[in-house]
């Protein structure tokens, strides 16, 4: 395995990034690469062009959501939504417009601070962040309402702490990641089934084979069989316990941990994995 550098941050007056922690990041349909430049807005890169755009996001009219961006998510228009420190936002890529969905009233102890946006229906967008309840977006008529987390199956509210992650399996269940819970919702029957087992969870991910989740969080990366509820840990080094971000492509999982020594982890199966050193590492 070979890694180069993509992008970094701006040192020595070369054209960069303008911060060194990258909490997301998005390839649009025009190889256009949308990142986000925590804290400092979003850089939108392309190969075609040698300088970078830089979105910044106060001082917009329009656009009054923050510059700590912690998740970039496109729906099945191609629009672009961005989770931020101060609400989620909207960016219209055929017409160009920001549209904000803040809930002022209820922003007290980082209620407004959001982690994660998901479309879990065509028009349909749950975005989660330090708080119990899920802002719930209508993309078709722009209202917002916020919602609990889900009951169990027995009737009971298991509140969480937060919602760090949000995502979508191949059977269209909506699988949630918080402090307590994984929680997954099927939204046919509008049950939901709660795994425990970890805490702190960081992301979530489907396995290629459809039957098993990457449970990454702050104390290591876990398998959970969805029938079964099993959790197995896989034995990485001592300074992968904090897993940030993952993601697949045809040759594996990627993974991506922040400690002292930063680096990215390719997982070319359960029991081998390969580590890159962060100096070699977009």
């Amino acid at each position: 395995y070979r890694s180069d550098l993509f992008i970094g941050a701006k040192d020595k007056g070369c054209s960069g990034l303008n911060g060194s922690i990258i909490t997301d990041f998005y390839a649009d349909s025009d190889k256009r690469v949308w990142i986000a430049d925590y804290p400092n807005g979003v850089t939108l890169y392309s190969r075609n062009y040698r300088s970078y755009n830089w979105i910044r996001m106060d001082g917009n009219a329009v656009f009054q959501a923050d510059n700590k961006v912690n998740a970039i998510m496109t729906d099945h228009d191609n629009d672009l939504w961005f989770a931020t420190d101060n609400g989620i936002s909207l960016f219209s890529v055929s017409t160009g417009k920001w549209r904000t969905f803040s809930d002022t009233a209820r922003n007290f102890a980082g209620r407004n601070i959001f982690n994660t946006v998901c479309e879990v229906s065509p028009g349909i967008v749950w975005a989660g962040g330090y708080g119990p309840d899920i802002l719930l977006i209508d993309k078709r008529d722009l209202s917002e309402k916020y919602v609990s987390l889900p009951e169990n199956n027995n009737g009971k509210i298991c509140p969480d702490r937060y919602v760090r992650h949000i995502v979508k399996d191949r059977q269209n269940n909506i699988w949630l990641g918080g402090y307590h819970n994984v929680v997954c919702h099927n939204p046919r029957t509008g049950s939901n089934r709660y795994y425990r087992g970890v805490k702190s969870v960081t992301c979530l991910l489907e396995k290629d084979d459809g039957q098993t989740m990457w449970v990454g969080t702050k104390l290591g990366l876990f398998l959970l069989d969805k029938r079964s509820g099993r959790y197995s840990k896989l034995k990485l080094l001592s300074e992968s316990c904090h897993i940030n971000t993952l993601n697949t492509d045809s040759e594996g999982t990627c993974i991506s941990a922040p400690t002292v020594r930063d680096y990215w982890c390719i997982m070319t199966d359960i029991k081998r994995y390969i580590i890159i050193p962060h100096q070699t590492v977009p």
